[in-house]
């Protein structure tokens, strides 16, 4: 299947969003859920699984499932491999620069009190703090996908639906946040799972993976379905009232905590967010926009530029009231300047697997000449 530009220009956009909303610089204000109650989070986790749906799906159909399973495996196996470097290399600065401790220590108690304890419940899943909260979701979610697609195939959609649901429902219950809080209050740990509730989360991915299967199968009633005026109308009427609200009261509205909680993806947060998707999926089914190189170069390498954000964020967020002082422009600049050295962990990616697809190519031609001597 022929590659969405796209898609990768919207995970492009998605990850420079993530920046600037991290930095929590002034022009977060603009970035930061201007479409009500939603962010780029739900955005970015909704594309990884529709990504994963059109890749894993489309190998299953050209090989078999049992090869498809072991490329998801290695997949989570690379992301966990990036999460180990990122979170060791994010230790090793928190260790060494006292600005940089002195400011995350509240959100990184554990490697404060207790570097050792904290390195080994990292590599081993258990402490999460921000911003290293979800590449272990990613991890986890990839190994369940070929489970998932095989009952899709089998057309058990409705069944994994069930689940997901109900896998979701009983995260807006936060069960495993209270659970894990008596755990450390009574047997002292200090287990932190990270911000985002998967048990939440995972709805959004599996939906994107649905999805991309559809995109793969290329059903006469999918491309009709995003075309769809009506659904599109509706869509925008979810989304105007979240907009006028989300500007204006915010969090005094009734019930926020049940209605718009991020943590747990609460209700109308998730239906903010699935009317957005099928208001930019509809405009780009129906007008074709053009893309952006720079974006679409970004979203082509997604994991490395996330994971790059990372560190960015984690030396650049201790400086952020030095920089507002500096004044607006010189913000802005920086701001830019960060956007740009986005560009550099896709270019030594895409010029690493060149080199290795090049060291490949020249094994094949040697193994060919040994055989034909």
């Amino acid at each position: 299947m022929k590659r969405n530009l796209h898609i990768d220009n919207i995970r492009g956009l998605l990850l420079v969003i993530i920046l600037i909303d991290h930095l929590e610089l002034r022009l977060s204000a603009i970035t930061n859920s201007p479409l009500g109650y939603t962010s780029a989070a739900e955005g970015f986790i909704f594309m990884s699984g529709l990504v994963a749906g059109i890749v894993y799906m489309g190998r299953a159909l050209k090989t078999d499932f049992k090869q498809m399973s072991l490329h998801a495996q290695k997949r989570s196996f690379t992301i966990y491999q990036y999460h180990i470097f990122l979170y060791a290399l994010t230790l090793i600065i928190f260790l060494n620069s006292d600005t940089i401790n002195q400011f995350w220590k509240a959100d990184m108690p554990l490697m404060a009190a207790n570097p050792l304890l904290a390195f080994f419940q990292g590599i081993s899943l258990l402490y999460q703090p921000a911003p290293n909260d979800i590449l272990p979701i990613y991890c986890i979610l990839l190994l369940l996908l070929p489970v998932v697609l095989k009952q899709f195939v089998k057309n058990k959609l409705t069944l994994v639906l069930a689940i997901s649901l109900a896998l979701y429902l009983l995260g807006q219950f936060q069960l495993v946040e209270t659970t894990i809080s008596g755990l450390n209050k009574t047997m002292s740990t200090s287990i932190d799972l990270g911000y985002f509730n998967i048990l939440s989360w995972q709805l959004l991915f599996f939906l994107g993976l649905l999805l991309g299967t559809w995109e793969v199968k290329n059903y006469p009633w999918w491309t009709a379905f995003k075309k769809n005026r009506v659904i599109f109308f509706v869509s925008l009427s979810v989304i105007i009232p979240c907009l006028v609200l989300r500007h204006t009261l915010y969090k005094n509205i009734p019930y926020a905590d049940i209605l718009i909680n991020r943590s747990h993806l609460a209700p109308l947060r998730l239906l903010n967010f699935l009317s957005i998707s099928f208001v930019v999926n509809y405009l780009i089914s129906r007008y074709r926009p053009s893309v952006s190189a720079f974006l679409v170069y970004l979203g082509q390498n997604s994991l490395q530029v996330f994971s790059f954000h990372v560190i960015v964020v984690l030396c650049m967020a201790p400086f952020v009231p030095l920089i507002v002082k500096t004044g607006y422009l010189t913000e802005l600049v920086i701001t830019a300047l960060a956007i740009l050295s986005l560009w550099i962990p896709a270019f030594l990616n895409v010029l690493y697997t060149k080199r290795n697809q090049r060291k490949k190519n020249l094994q094949l031609v040697s193994d060919d000449l040994k055989l034909a001597k």
